[in-house]
């Protein structure tokens, strides 16, 4: 389990999930747990790696009113760009039956409504991906299609990402381009 020693939990598929002494730690007035099942690697490794500090530097920047608006706008490019994955994805629909995938299940602690959006996002671009994969194992779509298709989404997260944890400028155009010597 969790402690502030080893923020750790290992799963019952054996499993690590980081930091899950951080989430824990937020006292909040809603507690929820999201069960998930996760068919692609790639949404599986943010959530067990990612989701926990993320979600707790998240929290933190929410609680002002312009970081909320950032996280907001940021989330909102995500979840456009789930949504556009998913509408790219829905033509290999078929192959989810006749090449179905295991899941992997994992339950994650929600600490906001922006954490919130930012899971589902997430679960969507997990979804999408999943029917690609189906494709490829069905031979209907080759290895590069299938790992070049989920990119641009999976930028999008690293842009909340980076942003939460502090390390993407929050400036206007004009104070980034004095910082960088243009004038």
């Amino acid at each position: 389990m969790a402690s502030e020693m080893n923020p750790t939990t290992i799963t019952d598929d054996g499993l690590v999930l980081k930091n899950t002494g951080m989430i824990e730690d937020i006292i909040t007035r809603l507690e929820h747990r999201a069960d998930v099942d996760l068919v692609s690697w790639q949404i599986s490794r943010i959530l067990r790696r990612d989701y926990n500090i993320v979600s707790k530097k998240m929290f933190i920047r929410c609680r002002d009113r312009n970081g909320r608006e950032q996280v907001r706008g940021l989330i909102e490019e995500l979840m456009l760009q789930a949504e556009m994955l998913r509408g790219e994805s829905l033509k290999y629909e078929a192959f989810k039956e006749t090449h179905p995938l295991v899941p992997t299940a994992l339950v994650l602690r929600v600490v906001s409504p922006e954490t919130m959006q930012m899971l589902k996002a997430l679960l969507v671009i997990d979804q999408a991906i999943g029917l690609v994969k189906s494709a490829n194992i069905a031979g209907h779509v080759d290895k590069s299609t299938m790992e070049a298709f989920p990119v641009v989404a999976l930028k999008a997260y690293t842009d909340v990402k980076q942003y939460v944890m502090g390390t993407i400028s929050t400036g206007t155009a004009t104070e980034l381009a004095r910082e960088q010597g243009v004038t």
